[in-house]
Parts: structure tokens; C-alpha cells; sequence
């Protein structure tokens, strides 16, 4: 590895580890074979737009309703302080979109079929087939995916458990683990109660 490459590597390491990844990485340029297009971009926004108003109102409805049977459904028995601040990490991470640099359909990233992936390295954020035909609502929607990938970003969180029955296990065996779990934070706010 070049010395400068590995110079700007340190450098990217030690700004992760001093202070929050988003709020102090500029993200460098997209090789073409990962380029979004603008109406992929159009979509990634979109989702980040509703990512950020849901994410609201699911702070809000911890703080309101802390022992909810949604609350204990996605975390169990997990602190609530802990859950909290980590809610909160996650929409400071989305508040600031332009921290991430996007990728979409990158080949070799895309092919094993996620939906999306995340680089916490260089804050990478990419996206493949799945999410653009993923639901605007509802279980594993584009709003939800990026709640997944910025939890990622933000906490350092894990795919200890995929989908919706994995997360639940997790919440009621082992409510620790939860909070490092990605899928939790993106179901918790996928399927929070609306009125």
C-alpha cells in the first residue's frame, strides 16, 4: 500500500475514533462502477427524508410510552437510557446525509443480493437492486433499510439476527444484544404504532 494511501487511512481510523464518524468524515468520490444516477439519488434522498421523520417519532413515542409492549416487543428488558441515546445517534447520522458517500449497484458489492451494505470506513453507504425495489412502507421499506445501514454507521451495530422473527428472538433472549442489532432499530421504527 502506498504510504500516502496508508496515511489517509490512519487518518480516517483515528477521525472515526476521536469523535462521531458523521459528523467529521467528508466523503471522497464515487468510482463510476458504483455511481448513482439521479433518480437513484432521487430515491436515496427520498428515504433518508422519511428516515429522519420516523426516526422522530419513534424518540418520541420511547420517551412517551417507555414500557410499550412495541418498546419490549423490539428490546425486551435492554435500559432505556441506553436505547434512547442510541435512537438519537442514529438520527444524528441521518440529519447528516452528506457525511456518506453513495454507491449504487455496485457489482461486486450487489452480488451476493443485499439490499444495501454499509463501509463504516470512508462512511460508504450502498445501495442495489433490493432497496429500489423495496416498498416505501411497511417491512423492509427504503426508509427502514437506511435506518439499518445508519445504525451501522453511527453504533457499530451488527446482523446478529436478519428479519423480523430473528430480531424478536433476540429482544427476548437476549435484550443486550438487541441494541446491537441492526434489524431491531430498523423493525422497532418500521412497525412503530401510528395513529
Amino acid at each position: 500500500m502506498p504510504a500516502l494511501s496508508r496515511r489517509a487511512t490512519l487518518l480516517a481510523v483515528l477521525l472515526v475514533a476521536v469523535s462521531p464518524a458523521w459528523a467529521q468524515v467528508k466523503p471522497p468520490v464515487v468510482p463510476a462502477e458504483g455511481r448513482c444516477r439521479a433518480e437513484q439519488m432521487g430515491a436515496i434522498r427520498t428515504a433518508f427524508a422519511t428516515a429522519r421523520t420516523r426516526q422522530a417519532e419513534a424518540i418520541a413515542f420511547l420517551f412517551r410510552a417507555p414500557d410499550h409492549a412495541h418498546v419490549r416487543r423490539w428490546f425486551g428488558d435492554a435500559p432505556r437510557p441506553v436505547l434512547a441515546q442510541n435512537l438519537k445517534t442514529i438520527a444524528a447520522a441521518l440529519a447528516r446525509e452528506d457525511a456518506f458517500r453513495f454507491e449504487c449497484l455496485h457489482p461486486q458489492a450487489c452480488a451476493r443480493g443485499p439490499l444495501a451494505y454499509t463501509r463504516p470506513a470512508g462512511l460508504v453507504m450502498g445501495f442495489c437492486q433490493g432497496f429500489f425495489a423495496a416498498p416505501d412502507e411497511g417491512r423492509d421499506s427504503r426508509f427502514g433499510i437506511v435506518i439499518h445501514e445508519a445504525s451501522h454507521a453511527a453504533l457499530g451495530t451488527v446482523d446478529a439476527g436478519y428479519g423480523p422473527e430473528a430480531a424478536l428472538k433476540l429482544a427476548l433472549k437476549e435484550p443486550g444484544r438487541a441494541l446491537g442489532n441492526a434489524d431491531n432499530y430498523e423493525y422497532f421504527v418500521e412497525f412503530l404504532p401510528r395513529p
